[in-house]
């Protein structure tokens, strides 16, 4: 069963979760990460770290306002552990202490069909999807302009 909860309150659950080992889905909310996970139709099922972040794992993870936030690890630095992250959909990226890290999409629910994160059909979307990131504000740009054309030609048509 699916409920809405507040910040306050799915900071108590992650945590909970998160101390007892177990998983639970996330109901994506935003829009940073599509195109890959689009809000209130996709899911990311959470588990504990079982393994060091990778860059490409995407990452359920606590921001300095408690506020939480799924992002994918776009780099790791290996000398103090900090991790780079950025939303799908954004340009900009953050960068987060390993304490921060919640725990990591073992598996997406996208379109009602399970994609795991560690295969390797998943692999080399995003390898594919991280060369974009240059891009991607313009490509979001361009993307957005033709889904509002399409909109009003369709709403035009009725």
């Amino acid at each position: 069963m699916l409920r809405t909860v507040s910040m306050k309150e799915l900071n108590r659950e992650v945590d909970v979760a998160m101390e007892k080992g177990e998983e639970f889905t996330l109901v994506i909310t935003g829009w940073s990460m599509a195109p890959s996970l689009y809000p209130h139709r996709d899911k990311a099922v959470i588990r504990p770290l079982d393994r060091p972040v990778k860059k490409g794992d995407i990452i359920l993870f606590r921001r300095n306002d408690s506020n939480i936030v799924i992002h994918r690890a776009i780099a790791v630095d290996k000398t103090n552990g900090r991790i780079t992250m950025n939303g799908d959909a954004q340009s900009w990226t953050e960068e987060i202490e390993p304490k921060q890290v919640l725990g990591r999409a073992f598996y997406l629910i996208r379109k009602g069909k399970s994609i795991y994160t560690d295969s390797i059909s998943y692999k080399v979307y995003t390898f594919f999807w991280g060369l974009t990131r240059p891009f991607r504000k313009t490509m979001v740009s361009i993307r957005r302009k033709l889904l509002t054309q399409s909109e009003k030609s369709h709403t035009s048509k009725r």
